[in-house]
């Protein structure tokens, strides 16, 4: 705040001045010149648990206020502001799947894919941001904030809506026929190469496929093993304080039969 305050003080960015100053803290360790260790002991500074917990609560109070400040100065009577957000959203979301098919390997899979395609939730950095040509005295500073805003909220709801729709499957032909190259694997199921949702294979599938044959017994034992067969048994007991040992073959006391 303090660091806001000074550039906004020299007629320069806060924004740009309160990003620098945390840059420069996060990174202190790396200062090796001698010159700056007589002043400070020049040692990044690591938050506890407490802390972050602290610091993630704090966090999610201004920005809720912030939310609610910018549904409060958001005007719903300029339709045409309104459409002209809501086509530059769509126009964010339609160039998102050409983004990640180039920065997304295809190992990373296609639910992981089109999850990320569809997450693109506009916030706190393009609000404030909107803001500043109005606080400038921009022309159309007010119209441009809209329009901004406006994209804020249809990003946020498209975000919410079309994770829902992908995680749940019900949204797969359009982001399977764009993430065509990238394989589909569903747990306990076969990697799906087509399109289509990968369906585990049938019993008497897996069995023929695994031992060559339908019985199921069979299939337990593996390829190649000989199936159990019953053994010879060994007794031992002890009479009058002395020890015997006695084997008894498998054909006097069970058998296959058995």
């Amino acid at each position: 705040m303090l660091r806001w305050v000074a550039s906004r003080l020299r007629s320069h960015s806060g924004a740009i001045g309160a990003l620098s100053f945390g840059i420069l803290l996060g990174n202190i360790d790396l200062a090796k010149r001698s010159f700056l260790k007589r002043f400070a002991p020049l040692e990044a500074v690591h938050l506890n648990d407490n802390e972050r917990a602290f610091y993630s609560e704090i966090a999610f109070i201004i920005k809720t206020f912030f939310f609610v400040y910018v549904g409060l100065v958001m005007p719903l009577d300029n339709m045409q502001a309104l459409l002209v957000g809501l086509g530059l959203t769509l126009l964010i979301y339609t160039l998102r799947v050409p983004v990640i098919r180039l920065s997304m390997r295809p190992e990373v899979g296609r639910m992981d894919a089109s999850i990320a395609a569809v997450l693109v939730p506009k916030g706190l950095a393009a609000a404030v941001l909107a803001a500043l040509p109005l606080q400038m005295g921009v022309a159309n500073g007010a119209l441009l904030q809209t329009v901004v805003y406006a994209i804020i909220l249809f990003s946020i709801i498209l975000a919410a809506v079309l994770s829902f729709l992908v995680s749940k499957r019900l949204l797969r032909q359009p982001y399977a026929w764009a993430f065509a190259g990238y394989p589909d694997e569903q747990p306990g199921g076969r990697p799906d190469e087509e399109g289509g949702e990968a369906q585990p294979a049938p019993l008497d599938a897996q069995e023929t496929e695994t031992t060559g044959t339908n019985d199921p017994l069979h299939a337990l034992h593996g390829v190649g093993e000989p199936e159990p067969r019953w053994a010879d048994a060994s007794l031992t007991f002890v009479d009058e304080g002395r020890r015997h040992d006695a084997t008894i073959p498998a054909e006097t006391w069970g058998g296959e039969d058995d």
